[in-house]
Parts: structure tokens; sequence; C-alpha cells
């Protein structure tokens, strides 16, 4: 988030007891989670801190970093760490002194020597590679840790400039360059399982793509003359060595990014800190690559912007555990926090933010509950900031006065977080992997907040309910571990990945790998930034059995044979006459469906073990935006491979809503999304529409009757799965779901609280031992007549739920025991 040229001064008088909170923040208590709430202003002092801290544990406040206040950040971190708080400070940075960037002649520059003051921008403005960047950042951390006292500082909104086409054409960048192709910058220290390591360039080119270039492949007799192409001067028709010019630049871009955080995260390290950032999604344009900060060595905590729209929680679902795997895969020593931040302050909350109208979800209570606390499970996010605080909590907190909307959504967002950590969901890995291309080297969606990428195999299991992981290159072995069925559909690849893949599939000849048209023939050699469709080597993938690959003539003709183990599960009938957008590929194997005389769909034997599904045709460019032939016969090839596999979906019924379900200690969390809804001017948990009722059918245990608990409405029902286990669930007049269901049990027991279990027992067990940071509740199911819940050894006050077994009770401040008798 870009901070406004206006700033607020916090003007605090709203006094709470202090002795409480700081005796209470002393200690971890046992059994509280550890995911920290972070709080963002543009100043503070004690008033703010006692009141964050009446309504959540666990906390870090975050100040804007101004060098023209340092005492009173200092007095801020000061009061910070009295009450126990993490104290960081942020800015859009590095803040230089006025004129610095002229005096050094440090300005960032484009491919037509322009500066971003002339394109508008405020920020980013400073050229990465420039050491006057460099050296004003350094001074920021130097005030930041040794005069403020902070914990850290973040750099918000770490990207280069993005509007107007490419940036970083000045004569320090090419200075960059030219070392990191030589080899002679450093390198990059990255950790992972083992010792840390130094990375070369070429190295990190190679994970992306498998591709190392000489001199001479650009035309060029050393890496001295480098210089990168600029788009103005290549022409519509440009070179292969301009091509592999322009894909180089791509890398070299990233990779310089990547070295400026390196260097800014070793200078806050000797200061005794941490570097931490607020990182845009990945795009070509901007630098970002958030899977290398996981793994550079020398940075701390990434906060990820992922709030721009409720569709993040499902994209996120599909796609976050590869962008998390370096966080994860560590030891203890090397671990990193992982970070989410909101914007519901900075999202059109108060009429003199600066930031224009809302976002779509924040000003919708529930909306925001449920889709903080599915990104944060998506995720599993260690801890998650909130921008930004604009004022006094005796104005923040009037319920008459203009930051009344941002209190709420402050409330209900980091109240769904915190849920989250209590409940601890486990998104299960998925069956289905599904490959294709990263936005650092290829022109296609925000890696991480999309998994409509051009020519992809996935969109249509959205539709199909089918659950599946994206990962991109570099591609891991835990990544693969595990999967029944890999959708390889990258426009162009590493050669070096398909060995890799082969093994996978010799280890379990149940797996299948399914891909595509001209996927299998573009290893990737550095020339593209779009998809090019055409085959390249017919025989590239011929370790799996692909070769003699053939572009054909065929678009067009009927359904002819279809394989009998097909029959049932794939639901064009013979005789369907189809328009392909693309002409078909003949390759040898058996036909599994054909279209008139050629293979439509065929499998094909791989060398030492194993099969490929390969479909003959193209999937649609774009999936989302066609009604086409190939649309529907993707999705109903797709839908008939998955069951004869045997993939069990996550639901049946409306393709309007996507399913995204967690484990629990007992039972299953489920996030559900109107996806007809997450582009609407203002997204709300209800919705005026008079459709008629939408139905999904959640798979579970066939026979077995289920609690359901609908967390944004707070009601529980009871409902048996059918004889093919599927759970009705009806979706009218809403747009979004968190349910929590679970096997009802034949005892008591915890459908759900939002209090910290203070003892070892399962989380719905009872008697249970319950901390309520503030003012709690549970909801206790399997109560027989005439018997009462106990809160520490008191009949408590129940309120009655629409089960007469199920009852709710409130739970003041503090520590209680709770039971049935």
């Amino acid at each position: 988030m870009i901070f406004p040229a206006r700033r607020r001064s916090l003007a605090l008088s709203f006094l709470l007891p202090l002795a409480s909170i700081a005796a209470e923040a002393l200690a971890t208590p046992p059994g509280r989670p550890d995911q920290r709430i972070r709080f963002c202003g543009f100043g503070g002092d004690g008033a703010l801190l006692d009141c964050l801290a009446e309504w959540w544990p666990n906390l870090d406040y975050c100040r804007a970093y101004d060098p023209a206040r340092v005492a009173d950040m200092a007095d801020l971190a000061k009061a910070a760490k009295q009450r126990s708080m993490r104290f960081t400070v942020q800015a859009a940075g590095p803040v230089m002194p006025e004129g610095h960037l002229d005096k050094h002649n440090a300005w960032s520059i484009d491919f037509l020597n322009r500066k971003p003051a002339e394109l508008g921008f405020a920020h980013p403005v400073a050229d990465y590679c420039h050491p006057a960047t460099l050296a004003a950042a350094k001074d920021n951390l130097r005030v930041s840790m040794e005069d403020v006292g902070a914990d850290a500082f973040t750099m918000v909104d770490f990207v280069w400039p993005w509007v107007g086409g490419q940036w970083g054409y000045s004569e320090a960048c090419f200075r960059a360059y030219r070392g990191a192709l030589a080899g002679s910058d450093g390198g990059l220290r990255i950790t992972g399982p083992g010792k840390p390591r130094t990375m070369s360039f070429w190295d990190y080119l190679a994970e992306l793509s498998g591709v190392r270039f000489q001199p001479a492949d650009l035309g060029l007799r050393s890496w001295s003359e480098y210089e990168p192409v600029r788009p103005n001067l290549v022409g519509e028709n440009p070179t292969q060595e301009q091509r592999r010019n322009a894909f180089l630049f791509r890398a070299l871009f990233h990779w310089c990014w990547l070295k400026y955080a390196q260097e800014t995260g070793a200078h806050a390290k000797s200061l005794g800190g941490e570097l931490e950032a607020s990182l845009n999604p990945e795009n070509t344009g901007n630098g970002t690559d958030l899977l290398m900060w996981g793994r550079l060595a020398d940075t701390g905590t990434p906060w990820l912007e992922q709030w721009g729209s409720p569709w993040n929680a499902i994209a996120g679902y599909h796609t976050y555990r590869y962008f998390t795997e370096p966080y994860r895969l560590v030891d203890a020593k090397q671990r990193k926090r992982l970070g989410l931040i909101g914007e519901t302050g900075a999202a059109g909350g108060h009429p003199d933010s600066g930031f224009g109208p809302a976002r779509p979800h924040y000003w919708d209570p529930n909306s925001n509950y449920a889709i903080t606390w599915a990104i944060s499970a998506a995720g599993n996010f260690d801890d998650r900031e909130e921008d930004y605080i604009w004022a006094s909590p005796s104005e923040t907190l009037d319920p008459a006065g203009p930051q009344a909307d941002c209190w709420r959504g402050y409330v209900k967002a980091m109240d769904g977080f915190w849920q989250y950590a209590l409940d601890a969901p486990v998104r299960p890995i998925a069956p289905v992997l599904s490959i294709v291309n990263r936005s650092i080297l290829h022109s296609t969606d925000n890696s991480e907040q999309s998994v409509h990428q051009k020519y992809s195999l996935a969109p249509a299991l959205v539709d199909l309910h089918v659950d599946f992981e994206q990962a991109y290159f570099p591609l891991s072995d835990a990544m693969l571990a595990g999967r029944k069925v890999l959708l390889f559909a990258p426009w162009d690849y590493p050669r070096d990945v398909l060995p890799r893949l082969q093994a996978w599939l010799r280890e379990d000849l149940s797996r299948v790998l399914v891909t595509h048209s001209f996927v299998p023939s573009r290893p990737c050699k550095g020339l593209a930034l779009d998809p090019l469709t055409g085959l390249d080597e017919p025989d590239a993938a011929k370790i799996l059995g692909l070769q003699q690959l053939r572009a054909t003539e065929v678009r067009e003709g009927k359904i002819g044979n279809i394989a009998a183990e097909w029959e049932g599960h794939f639901a064009i009938a013979p005789g369907t006459m189809i328009k392909l957008d693309k002409s078909l590929v003949a390759c040898p194997g058996e036909a599994l469906v054909t279209l008139g005389d050629e293979s439509l769909v065929t499998r094909v034997a791989v060398p030492g073990g194993g099969q490929v599904i390969y479909l003959n045709f193209s999937p649609p460019e774009r999936y989302e935006d066609s009604g086409t032939d190939t649309a529907m016969l993707y999705r109903e090839v797709m839908a008939a491979i998955t069951k004869t596999i045997g993939i069990t979906p996550l639901a049946e019924g409306s393709t309007s809503w996507a399913c995204a379900r967690y484990d629990l200690a007992e039972g299953h969390a489920y996030f559900l999304l109107d996806r007809t809804k997450v582009k609407a001017d203002r997204f709300t948990e209800e919705t005026t529409s008079m459709e008629p009722a939408a139905k999904l059918y959640l798979k579970l245990k066939a026979g077995t009757r289920y609690l359901i608990y609908d967390q944004l409405a707070d009601t529980v029902a009871t409902r048996s799965a059918d004889d093919l286990g599927r759970l009705e669930i009806f979706l009218s007049g809403r747009s979004v779901r968190l349910l929590k269901v679970m096997p009802v049990k034949s005892g008591p027991g915890m459908v759900f609280t939002t209090c910290e279990r203070r003892d070892r027992a399962g989380r719905g067990d009872i008697p249970a031992k319950l901390h309520a940071h503030r003012a709690g509740k549970a909801i206790v199911s399997g109560i027989q007549p005439g018997a009462k819940i106990m809160v520490n050894g008191v009949a408590a006050p129940t309120f009655d739920t629409s089960l007469p077994d199920c009852k709710m009770v409130l739970l003041p401040k503090g520590d209680h025991s709770l039971e049935v008798r």
C-alpha cells in the first residue's frame, strides 16, 4: 500500500486500565496460538496500545517511519515493549532527504529514459541498483533499530515501477546486470534443506527455465557489452538474439530486486533487527519473486498482499502451498514467519484516507471475517497485519463517527484471523497437481492469485469441485510427493524436468500425467514472453513416451469411438459434432476417444512404466471466457479423467460456487464462494439475487449424520449424508459461507468456541479448560435432557439453538473450566 502524501498525527486520549493488560502480556500462556496480530498507524501512544490489547493477544504495533519524529517513534517503541508487544516501523522506502535522488542521479529509469515522476509515480521511484538507494535504506535501518529501538523495518510495496513498460535502464542497472552475468556480484545467499548456500544468477535462471546462455547467443562478444533491448527499437519481428536478450532481462530485473533485498536484509541483521517487506503479487513488470524471498538467508518476514479480491481465498487454496514451501521445509533456525496483509483501514473506510471507495468486501463484516479466515488457512499464515489506524481510539470507536466502518472492519477481520489460529485448519495435500508457468519470465496471470493461466488444464477442475494445487518452476520433489495426477501444461519448461517426471511416474504405476497438444514439444529456449502454440521439437518428450508428434489439419468432426473404461464417464455422445479452436496433434498410442479418424485423447505408455494421457487438442486459451465446443470438450475430458482414476470431488452441484475444504481436529471446515459475485462493486455476504436456490452436495462419508455449524449465521443443524456420501447444502441468498461440519458424537462436545484451549484434550472434548481473551462463547452439543453446562462449577445461563441438545454459553474474559453434568 502506498502511503498518502498527507499523514495524520494521532491525538490519543482514550485510556484503559494498564496493569491487567501488562500482566497478561508478560508471558504467553500454554495453549495460546503462536499467530501474531499487527496493526499499523501513522503515530500512536500507550492509550492506543492498551485499547488494542483489550481486544486481541499477541500484538505487534507498526508505526509509519518518520525521520522528523525519531523521539516520538522511540517513545512508542518503549511503550510497546513495556506491554510485551513487538514494535516495528514501515515506510514506502527508502525514505530519502530532499534532493537525494537528483543529487546522486538515483532515479529509476525506463526504456525511454523517463523518470517515475514523469509518469505520475510518487513511489516506487528509486533505482534499486544504485549505491545511493542502498545507502539511504541502510540509514533508515540504522535510525529504526539503533535510535528508535524497532525490532524490524518493513519496506512497503517493495517493487520496481510498473507503469509504461519495463524499467531498469540506468547505468547502475547495466553494471549490476553485467556483474550478475559474469558471476562477479557475489550471488544470493539462500536457505533450504541442509546448510545455506550461494546461488549464482545462472543457477537462478536455470531453476526457472533450464536455460544458460553464452554471450554469442545474444550476438555479444562478452557480457561486458550487455544492455537490455529497448522495445521501441526492436520492431514487430525481433531477432532470436533480441528475444533472448529480453528473456534474460526479465530474469535480471527480478534478480536485482532480490539482490537489493539481500543487501538491506544483511544490514538489518548486523544491527540486530530484521528486514521485512509488503510484497505485491508476482508479475513480470514489478520484479517480485515471492518464492525466492522465502529462500533468502538475510531477509525476514514477508507480508503478502492477498487482500484485493474475495477470489484470492479460492485461488490461494490452490496456489499458496507452492509459495509457502520455503517457510515450511527448513529447520527451525532458518524458518521465517509469513505475514498476510489486510487493508481494511486503507480501503475507503475513512473519508480522509485518500484511497477512494471501499474494496469489495471490507465493509461487509461477515464477508471480511470469512475471507480473512479462508485466506489465512490457505497459506497457513503466521501473522496478519491491518492497515491503517488513522485516529485515536476515542474517534475510532465512535459509532456515529467517520471511523465506525473502519473499526468494524478491523474487528471482523482480526477476529477471523484469530479464529483461524484457534481452529488450526489443515489444507490436505490435493490428489492433483497442475504445473504451469510463473509470471516472472512469462506474460501470464499473477502466479499466486490465479488458476486460469492461458492453455492451462486446471480451470475446469474448479467447476467440477475437484481438489488440485498449482505448482511452477523451480519444482521440488516435495511438491510432487503424494499426488495421483500431474497436469502438465506450461508453455515452455526446463528440459531437465522431464526425467524427474518419468521417475515420479515409475515410483507408482497408478500415477498419471496429463498434457496436451503443443506442450511436450516446447522445452524452454529463452525466446518467448507469450505462448507459442506450434510444434517445436516433436520428440522432445520422448522420455515420457511422447514422440512423433505431428500437426494435422483436423479442426472439426464427430465424436467416434470411446474406450470401454471411459463409457459412462465421458458425457459427450458418439456422433456429436465438435469444432475445435486449433487443429489436432497426432501421436502414437491408444485412442481413448476419437474425432473422426483421428485420436482426440490418447493413452501413451511411458518407457519403464506409467502412463500419459495426451489431449491431442488444445484447451481454450481462456477457459472462463469461452462457451465454445473446445471449452465443453475440455471440461468433459477432465471430468472423465478424474472419474476413471477414482478421484472423489470435494462437492457436487452448482458450478457457480467454488469450494475449499480444510481438515480440523474434528471434522472439516468449508469455505464456499459464489464466483459470479466476486467482481461486484460491493461484495456482501447476503445477495439480493432472486434466482432459484443453488445447491452443493459436500462429499463425505455415506450414511453418516453430521452437525453443520454456519459460522456467519451462527446457527447449528444436523443432516445425514445420503448413500452416495452427499451432504446437501442450500446456498440461496448468500455469496459466501463458512461452515464447520463434523460427525454427530454420542456424548457432549464443543461444536465451536472463540476461546483458547488451555488443556491437552481434543479441541471438541468436554470437560475443557478455556481462556477468553475478551468475552467469548462456546457452542456445546450432545446435552441430554436435564443436564446443565457448568462454568467454573456453577450452572451457566445458556441460549437455545435450533437443536434441542445443542446450547450456546457466553464466557466472560478470563480462564474457565467448562463441563456438562
